[in-house]
């Protein structure tokens, strides 16, 4: 009894350690639901405090990145992307977010340059680094490479909203408003949180005298990333 009773102590000890909130597993753990509640600021703060004792924590770094890009944070994304990268993060949503960080901040060269060529292994991610390669294109007035690149997207996976918005951009430059509203409601459709494509909807919807869809879009835009002050001025 005297043998297993200081045995029982050091287990009570070692398992209260690993659901310490000081303990980086808990804290990036506290981070996700965060996250899953859309509660950015406090996601942030956990993920820093993990990193703080784990700095070299690759999936921290990554979730702290992507966690930063929703909330408009794009340097301190980009920071963090790279860091998860350099650590060994070769994962397809790390190399996805990048390029979303990239495009957010208007960096279409660095788009191009980094990811255009780029395999993945999921099918579904290499549609939307390609969506995301293509917007960067149409971006910089490439229209036929990125048409090109959207197009290959949609091959892969007709749902992808980069690429539907692509091309929805594609249509509304031919003045095909209807079209693009189309495009956007597909994006919408495999997407329905998110703020760029609400934008564009409410821009669409405006710009046919539609005033009051318009401005609902338009809400639900700055709801999805409360952030992102271009779209409250829009408003």
């Amino acid at each position: 009894m005297k043998l297993i009773q200081p045995l029982i102590w050091i287990a009570l000890a070692l398992a209260t350690a690993a659901c310490s909130p000081n303990d980086p597993t808990a804290l990036v753990a506290s981070a996700k639901e965060y996250i899953a509640k859309r509660e950015f600021n406090a996601a942030v703060i956990q993920f820093k405090n993990a990193l703080q004792k784990e700095p070299e924590n690759a999936e921290a770094r990554y979730l702290l990145g992507l966690t930063s890009l929703e909330s408009g944070d794009l340097v301190s994304a980009e920071i963090e992307l790279n860091k998860a990268i350099e650590l060994g993060s070769k994962s397809d949503d790390a190399q996805v977010a990048l390029a979303r960080t990239l495009l957010a901040k208007g960096d279409t060269a660095g788009v191009v340059s980094k990811f255009d060529g780029v395999t993945l292994s999921s099918p579904k991610q290499q549609a939307e680094l390609l969506g995301l390669v293509g917007t960067a294109e149409l971006a910089r007035n490439r229209r036929a490479e990125g048409e090109r690149a959207l197009r290959e997207a949609l091959a892969l996976d007709p749902t992808n909203a980069s690429a539907n918005l692509g091309m929805a951009r594609l249509a509304a430059a031919n003045r095909d408003l209807e079209g693009a509203l189309a495009k956007v409601d597909a994006a919408l459709a495999a997407s329905p949180a998110r703020s760029e494509a609400l934008a564009l909807k409410a821009e669409l919807l405006a710009a046919q005298g539609h005033n009051e869809a318009a401005t609902k879009a338009y809400r639900a835009a700055v709801e999805a990333s409360p952030g992102q002050a271009v779209f409250r001025v829009s408003l």
